[in-house]
């Protein structure tokens, strides 16, 4: 007789944020918080994982199908199918980041990855704490292949309330533009030129800010999810780069067979008092700029999900919705599908063909890439790709990564004999950019790519 194989289920105390448990495991290897910062936002739960049992991870160009090969092996080796939990949505799988510059070699573009973080970087992991903020309960689950000496020292870990020292975080510069007001407006040219000849409808355009700073990023993550509070955010830290993410965009769900994706086009700023604010949401709501924006990126996403999902499925059940952040308004719409079976390799596939989000690129999709690839004078990496997670039956959720950040560390900082002691120095990286279409006006779009980060960029600014 066949039983059905089961997750190692074990009750946790609940608590209302899930730093202090991230910080008891942190100091394990590639540590990962899936962060729906609720109750300040729509999210419900959180998921926290670290030491992987597996790694798959590539800076050089290199066979695709092999890495997504690689991952769907690993994620049958390591974990078991259908050992899951009947409320939380993870205890084994797949977790990761998956870059922009990946998804430019999924559409057959050319990419130059100098950065250190990895074009790639996924991790097979056997256990997870989940949190679930909505019925206020919380698990230790573990997969039936985990060692039980593992689980059993993660235990010790999740009861000991011993305090973590807090190092603080600071810059040691202030933020750099890749582009002043002048030069964004000369690229935006160049951008429209290209919609009026047809090349294509809409360029998503960005601009980069860096600087220097100096500490422990997680204080620095910690200290922006307070003041922006979004459903997909997400902290992964390696041994050379931390990605801090404050998202309030979904990729692509999963959950059985059923698929669903939500794109974000069309912004406003919030209002100072709550009469400009519904002002501002009327405003958005009726604009047929931003409408016929958001438009063009469903379209792109039906197609995207008509690739590897059933004939006739596609619907677009919301559309135009407004949402509501701490520093923007956002114009959202709902697209859902179905997959013909629900397995690893199809989320997989279906994920590869998606990548990355038409959200973040334009439309037709190559054509956006080639021209945001000559416009912009730094490589994306991180930024517009996503943050996934694959459990062990093939069920998904991922993010856009915009509002996202990428702290690379100095090779001194990396190289110091006595690194956890030592201060952490490097170069932290944000971005923010927009949608161009062909009514778009340079000076309002300028403003809106740095509107979308404002809050962020000042909340770790140096102050003189």
């Amino acid at each position: 007789m066949n039983t059905k194989p089961c997750a190692n289920i074990i009750d946790i105390p609940y608590h209302q944020d899930s730093c202090g448990y991230f910080e008891r495991v942190r100091h394990l290897p590639y540590p990962v918080l899936l962060d729906s910062n609720a109750p300040a936002s729509a999210g419900r739960f959180d998921i926290i994982s670290a030491a992987p049992a597996s790694l798959i991870s590539t800076k050089a160009n290199t066979s695709n199908d092999s890495l997504f090969t690689q991952i769907d092996n690993d994620i049958s080796t390591y974990t078991t199918p259908g050992a899951n939990h009947p409320r939380a949505p993870f205890v084994s799988g797949a977790i990761g980041v998956f870059s922009y510059d990946l998804g430019m070699q999924l559409n057959g573009l050319e990419t130059n990855n100098d950065a250190q973080w990895p074009l790639l970087i996924v991790g097979v992991y056997q256990w997870a704490i989940v949190q679930d903020h909505q019925e206020q309960q919380a698990w230790l689950l573990a997969d039936p292949k985990q060692d039980e000496s593992l689980t059993a020292e993660l235990l010790a870990l999740i009861k000991n309330k011993q305090t973590v020292e807090e190092k603080p975080f600071t810059l040691t510069s202030h933020w750099q533009s890749s582009a002043n007001t002048e030069n964004y407006a000369k690229l935006f040219d160049s951008a429209m030129n290209y919609i009026e000849q047809g090349d294509c409808y809409q360029v998503n355009f960005a601009q980069q800010m860096s600087a220097q700073y100096k500490g422990d990023s997680w204080q620095a993550y910690k200290k922006l999810r307070k003041i922006s509070p979004t459903p997909f955010a997400a902290y992964f830290e390696a041994d050379q780069a931390c990605l801090m993410s404050l998202s309030p965009e979904r990729f692509i769900q999963i959950e059985d067979l059923q698929v669903q994706t939500q794109p974000i086009k069309g912004t406003r700023k919030r209002g100072a008092t709550a009469a400009e604010d519904k002002a501002l949401i009327a405003e958005l709501s009726s604009s047929e700029k931003d409408r016929a924006e958001n438009l063009m990126i469903v379209d792109l996403m039906r197609n995207d999900l008509g690739k590897c999902c059933k004939q006739g499925s596609i619907k677009v059940p919301k559309l135009f919705e407004v949402e509501s952040h701490p520093n923007v308004h956002h114009l959202v719409s709902t697209v859902t599908a179905e997959l013909p079976q629900a397995s690893v390799s199809a989320s997989l596939a279906l994920l590869k063909s998606s990548l990355p989000g038409g959200s973040v690129t334009g439309a037709p999709k190559k054509r956006a890439m080639e021209i945001i690839d000559e416009l912009e004078c730094f490589s994306r990496t991180i930024y517009c790709g996503s943050v996934v997670y694959i459990d062990n039956a093939g069920n998904m959720d991922s993010n856009i990564l915009i509002r996202s950040l990428l702290l690379s560390k100095d090779a001194d900082s990396m190289n110091e004999p006595n690194r956890a002691e030592h201060e952490e120095t490097g170069t932290i990286e944000c971005w923010g950019g927009g949608g161009i279409v062909a009514d778009s006006k340079a000076e309002l779009e300028y403003e809106e790519s740095l509107q979308k980060i404002r809050n962020i960029l000042e909340a770790l600014s140096l102050k003189n």
